[in-house]
């Protein structure tokens, strides 16, 4: 509910009891103070306690601020696959915390979103033209925070190998840095085109995944399913799911971005009829 109030732009939540508020209820929402930017306790007594919002929606423009959410991603995918190639377990856990971070700035961009469709000329300032761009966006932004859940199911997956001690070929090293750094690029493509309303590079990134990188991930999982590496093997699987997984949903924000490219392009023939 706390969550729910904050995304919906309420500034002050007061959690009450006609008696005395229990610890598990008082320690959920000390818990939920920590998940959510610009929320304060400001106010306890045994039996309410009461939270203040302190943001100011004008300090954050929407392509900043999903750009954070989307370098947050890059940062875990870079150190889940740093920490495969050095065998770091420490570097690996670090790029599963970073998960929390993005879930925190996920859920300020659902509060902008929320407080630009109320409010037109906050919307204007934070970079929102119509509520069209508002539905775009809310849509990219549940991307990126999914993309970011994706990125720890990786360093995940490592850690649970780093945590064993099970050594990993190069061979399965290399393939895998490979296939991420093509993931990783068309990601950049993917919101580079709709952060400049590009629908030729939207088209091109469609495309890029469904011609060349769903294939390819089909066929590294084939070819590399050998049986006397049975674990390096399974691994493979499911790192190379897990980015052909990123790859998928990062086509859907180029989609996104022609839909908005559509949108503008309807909007100057308008004009100049």
């Amino acid at each position: 509910l706390i969550v729910a109030g904050y995304i919906n732009g309420f500034d002050i939540i007061k959690v009450s009891s006609t008696g005395r508020l229990k610890s598990n209820i008082i320690e959920a929402i000390r818990e939920t103070e920590l998940k959510l930017i610009g929320i304060n306790i400001v106010e306890e007594t045994s039996s309410y306690v009461m939270l203040q919002c302190s943001i100011n929606p004008l300090m954050f423009p929407i392509d900043v601020t999903l750009r954070r959410l989307y370098t947050l991603f890059l940062i875990m995918l870079d150190e889940a696959i740093q920490a495969l190639k050095e065998a770091n377990l420490e570097l690996a856990e670090d790029a599963r915390r970073r998960e929390k971070e993005a879930n925190r700035i996920y859920l300020l961009i659902l509060r902008l979103l929320n407080e630009a469709q109320r409010n037109p000329t906050i919307a204007q300032k934070i970079g929102l033209n119509n509520v069209e761009d508002i539905l775009t966006m809310s849509i990219v932004a549940n991307i990126l925070e999914r993309m970011a859940d994706w990125a720890e199911k990786i360093a995940e997956e490592i850690e649970k190998i780093e945590g064993k001690g099970v050594g990993v070929s190069e061979k399965t090293k290399n393939i895998i840095e490979e296939y991420a750094k093509k993931i990783r690029d068309l990601t950049e493509k993917a919101i580079k085109s709709v952060t400049t309303i590009d629908a030729n590079l939207a088209n091109s990134v469609v495309n890029s995944f469904k011609k060349v990188l769903e294939p390819e991930a089909y066929k590294i999982i084939e070819e590399n399913s050998y049986h006397e590496m049975i674990f390096d093997s399974l691994l493979l699987r499911r790192i190379i799911g897990n980015l052909h997984r990123v790859g998928e949903i990062a086509a859907g924000i180029a989609e996104a971005a022609i839909d908005r490219a559509v949108r503008e392009m309807e909007q100057f023939v308008e004009r100049k009829e």
